[in-house]
């Protein structure tokens, strides 16, 4: 991890950005309308680390390393339009995602 673990990303599980291009590529919007697709609440990538090491049922170990110039802090998408114009909420939360994920690489290891 770059940096302290306190920054925040705004994530989303791949079924979530299916169901909303599946709905934007059926809505009748203006042809070239872009939206954001995310969880729309961000998580600190060590929020990210605790739930992992709760998954794993054992302390993970984390590589910090220095922040990398340059590098955001915080990024946190606003999905309204999506929302508003598309009808369209991430239906899979961020845990169950991320869960989801961590099962998915236990699987092939």
């Amino acid at each position: 991890v770059f940096g302290d673990g306190t920054q925040t990303r705004d994530f989303t599980y791949v079924d979530n950005v299916v169901e909303a291009n599946l709905k934007a590529a059926a809505a009748e919007v203006p042809g070239g309308r872009v939206y954001n697709i995310a969880g729309g609440t961000p998580h600190s990538l060590a929020d990210v680390m605790a739930a992992l090491s709760a998954f794993a049922g054992r302390e993970l170990t984390v590589d910090y390393r220095p922040p990398r110039p340059g590098d955001i802090l915080h990024s946190h998408a606003d999905v309204s339009a999506a929302a508003r114009e598309l009808s369209w909420r991430p239906s899979v939360p961020f845990a169950e995602g991320l869960r989801r994920t961590f099962e998915w690489y236990r699987q092939r290891q």
